[in-house]
């Protein structure tokens, strides 16, 4: 169980300083990071436009317009799973993780982890195009032998911990996605006099431990949660 626990305390408050920008600048960057992607997913404008187009022709682009804008999610692929990520929705963000992970570190916000170890866990992080702040990463984490342990077992003490820790612990549940059972947790935390709310996932299969973290301001969280929640919806183990 301490293996289980050890590693999502640290995450959960790496998800919070990416929210608030704690390191000085990641939320700058991490927007026009945003802006950019945003931007180079808009189709480009051609400076001309050759006359001679067939009906034909003008037909196919048009079927091929209507299948992109109706399938926007892209297919991620981590450590053992497969999730839909929606690329109009969510940048990946995943190179901001040495920034974040270091500062933790360096600031004794870590709980114990180095910038390595941290770094070594995330399999990858996405930040919301819309919503200034509000991400969700992903922690793959091997653990080892994992029958017989129920997920729901390790809620009364995460909420110690977490509590330990200055973070309010408002609910949890255990569902069950895609024949995968998760314990969600519903938590609020202030840093930096910033208001958040997180809702930390986290699922056990095959040695491994799986936390997915959605973070936002607390005005915020509202905004992006459906499309968190599909993204969630959609993990799959990989055959």
């Amino acid at each position: 169980m301490k293996k289980l626990l050890a590693a999502v305390t640290a995450i959960l408050m790496l998800s919070a300083l990416t929210a608030c920008g704690n390191d000085g600048g990641t939320a700058e960057v991490m927007d026009e990071t945003t802006s950019a992607a945003v931007q180079s997913e808009a189709p480009a404008e051609t400076q001309e436009e050759t006359e001679a187009e067939t009906d034909a022709e003008t037909e196919a682009e048009s079927e091929t317009e209507t299948e992109e804008a109706s399938d926007n999610s892209d297919i991620y692929t981590g450590s053992g799973y497969t999730v839909n990520v929606d690329s109009e929705k969510w940048v990946d963000a995943s190179e901001y993780i040495k920034m974040i992970s270091e500062y933790a570190e360096e600031n004794g916000l870590s709980e114990n982890l180095t910038a390595e170890e941290i770094q070594g866990m995330n399999d990858g992080m996405f930040y919301h195009t819309s919503n200034d702040g509000t991400n969700f990463n992903i922690v793959s984490n091997p653990i080892g032998n994992t029958d017989g342990v129920k997920i729901a077992d390790a809620a009364d003490e995460l909420k110690a911990q977490y509590e330990a820790m200055g973070i309010n612990w408002v609910s949890h549940e255990v569902v069950e996605i895609n024949g995968i059972e998760w314990l969600k947790i519903d938590v609020t935390s202030n840093m930096q006099g910033t208001d958040m709310k997180m809702l930390q996932c986290m699922a056990l299969s095959d040695g491994n431990q799986y936390v997915i973290t959605y973070t936002a301001d607390t005005d915020k969280y509202d905004s992006a949660i459906s499309d968190f929640e599909d993204v969630l919806n959609s993990f799959k183990l990989s055959k």
